[in-house]
């Protein structure tokens, strides 16, 4: 019988020794697996791709396994994020996977599909659960969220709190802030204590889609005297209650009111990327990225034509631990706010003019084409 505590420590040293020696190929593999195994979601939620592109991947169970058998032997968290939603589709072969290889689970759910069978299924493994919801109230869930979910995540939320064992699990609330919502936030962060989570964490509208920045972000023409009212509103109220309050996506300090569960596993050095340090990120058309970014200039390999070992260790991803450790990265990475030593909302504001000068060149480059043509 295979010792996978062994496998996982030994692996773990090795992650920390390839760092030490700023090492291009690595003998240590991703302690976390970010896994998207289908971009498929039952929610069209305004300021999601999901809203104006909806996804249409999944990865098959054969293939499910024969990816995670690669990765999973080593590492000590998998974690199921946003591409769509992990609950919808083969949830049960990921849990079997992640109990059979002894790996911890985290994931993002709308909430939809969270019931209380599920719940059993899977919380021998459970450590980290967070719930994106944007709002406890019906009519703005629903402006935000469409029609038809919010009765049933209020009524699997009601079901859970009977029968979740909370101190087991990091139990988190997410929601995107926006002018819809701002108004409600001290009260959502109230109805959160009532829940049972650990803490409640605030982002930012990182999608603006056509007419929605000017609509719902509450940052560039929006008044800052109104914002910093209801989320300092909200800080009062999460300090009173013992909430712990993310909300440095906003450029505003967090509230640690609370006891927070360790961080598991161990974080890496504060001079290299955690991400590149410590994790991988495969999407649903089994693409490895070092990150969640997802822009195509971030893609280390593609799993349908390599062996995992093969991207691990590839050309893309030794240039890009060299110019980590050279402390030379560009693009999406130099502009992180995760990385670089800059405010978060500069960081997030160099994304964005990256993000558009990419979009230009690449519509340049279409354009050029056709007219060649």
């Amino acid at each position: 019988m295979t010792n996978y505590a062994r496998l996982k420590d030994h692996n773990s040293a090795l992650v920390r020794d390839d760092l030490s020696r700023h090492n291009e190929v690595w003998r240590g593999l991703p302690e976390i697996v970010n896994f998207n195994h289908t971009d498929i979601c039952d929610l069209r939620c305004i300021m999601c791709f999901e809203s104006v592109n909806p996804g249409r991947a999944r990865i098959s169970v054969p293939r499910i396994r024969e990816i995670l058998r690669q990765v999973l032997p080593t590492a000590r968290k998998l974690k199921l994020t946003t591409a769509g939603e992990p609950l919808l589709l083969d949830f049960d072969e990921i849990v079997e996977l992640a109990r059979e290889y002894q790996v911890l689970l985290a994931m993002i759910t709308n909430g939809t599909h969270l019931s209380v069978d599920r719940y059993l299924k899977m919380k021998d493994v459970l450590h980290h659960l967070t719930i994106s919801i944007d709002s406890h109230d019906k009519d703005i869930f629903t402006k935000i969220r469409g029609k038809g979910a919010f009765d049933k995540i209020m009524r699997n939320l009601a079901e859970l709190r009977k029968v979740a064992e909370f101190h087991r699990f990091s139990f988190h609330i997410q929601m995107v802030l926006m002018r819809s919502n701002l108004e409600t936030l001290p009260a959502f962060v109230a109805w959160a204590k009532e829940l049972g989570v650990n803490a409640v964490n605030v982002t930012r509208l990182h999608f603006p889609f056509d007419g929605l920045q000017e609509k719902e972000d509450i940052f560039g023409d929006f008044p800052a005297e109104v914002r910093d009212k209801h989320i300092h509103d909200a800080v009062d109220v999460a300090k009173r209650l013992g909430v712990n309050l993310g909300l440095a996506d906003l450029g505003y300090p967090t509230v640690i009111a609370a006891p927070s569960p360790p961080v598991l596993p161990e974080r890496p050095p504060t001079y290299v990327c955690g991400w590149v340090a410590q994790e991988i990120y495969i999407d649903p058309q089994e693409q490895v990225y070092p990150c969640c970014i997802g822009d195509r200039e971030l893609v280390m390999g593609d799993l349908k034509t390599h062996s995992f070992m093969d991207v691990w260790n590839g050309p893309k991803y030794r240039k890009l631990r060299r110019s980590m450790f050279e402390q030379k990265l560009k693009g999406y990475c130099a502009n992180c706010k995760l990385y670089a030593p800059i405010p978060d909302d500069a960081a997030f504001d160099l994304r964005q003019i990256y993000k558009k000068q990419r979009q230009g060149s690449l519509l340049g480059r279409m354009v050029g084409a056709l007219r060649k043509s």
